[in-house]
């Protein structure tokens, strides 16, 4: 295990003495994994605890305690989750707590067919596990799989969604919509993407990285074009300068 991986593990540790929680286990997913990374990429970590969130104070304290620079930390209690935001060891790190695996258990068992549900069994079949005293997220991990059906279901209902974004595309030409036919594009592109990267067996993670991952030639082609028509530091340079003549500027502390 890596020296980073040991940074944090330490930190759950002494997060884990301070809030007097035991920590159930914790893995890593995201582009480092799958090693998509980038410079603005940050490292992802799935934390789980029993019984109860660890304190945020306690959170505060022992990143303080370790020099992190933090950027946020926070509860968001509508869906039990905390989320620790901040750069030590010149990394970005986002740390998501969570109680219990039940949410983790029922990430196997797809209920519903969604993009959102793709990308999480496959985070999951990807995760680095770090902390795992019982191995029962190794034996959750083993038990994600998209089975046939599963697949069938996925491609039948992204096949459905892109019949109707193509149906509000056509509407947005003819209304001469240009921001509108822009969103519905690339929304357009997502599922394309999505769907090409499910039929070749492919990781469906994020839509950043779909222009880096997809094989058919034909979808490929599309993005080239795009690229060749469309030079996006002059379509930024013509933004920024709309934005400085209204007094904005973009975000120095945004985090990845």
């Amino acid at each position: 295990m890596n020296k980073f991986i040991n940074i944090i593990n330490s930190i759950l540790d002494k997060i884990s003495m301070d809030s007097e929680l035991s920590c159930l286990g914790a893995y890593e997913q995201g582009s480092y994994v799958l090693g998509y990374a980038d410079e603005f990429s940050d490292r992802d970590f799935i934390v789980f605890w029993e019984k109860n969130l660890p304190d945020i104070n306690s959170r505060i304290k022992v990143l303080k305690n370790e020099k992190a620079i933090i950027h946020e930390i926070k509860n968001v209690t509508k869906i039990d989750t905390g989320f620790d935001l901040f750069k030590i060891d010149n990394q970005l790190v986002n740390i998501a707590h969570r109680i219990g695996l039940e949410k983790l258990e029922k990430i196997k068992n797809i209920k519903e067919y969604s993009v959102e549900s793709l990308r999480a069994v496959y985070n999951l079949q990807k995760a680095q596990i770090i902390f795992d005293p019982t191995n029962r997220i190794k034996e959750i991990q083993n038990q994600a799989i998209i089975k046939d059906k599963d697949k069938r279901l996925f491609i039948e209902t992204f096949s459905i969604k892109i019949s109707y974004l193509l149906r509000k595309l056509e509407i947005a030409v003819k209304r001469d919509s240009k921001l509108r036919f822009l969103y519905i594009y690339a929304e357009v592109l997502d599922y394309f993407s999505v769907l090409s990267l499910l039929k070749d067996d492919l990781t469906v993670v994020y839509s950043k990285w779909y222009e880096k991952m997809v094989t058919d030639p034909d979808l490929k082609q599309i993005y080239e074009n795009i690229s060749r028509d469309i030079n996006l530091e002059s379509w930024m340079s013509e933004v920024l300068n709309y934005a400085n003549h209204i007094d904005i500027k973009p975000s120095k502390t945004l985090r990845a």
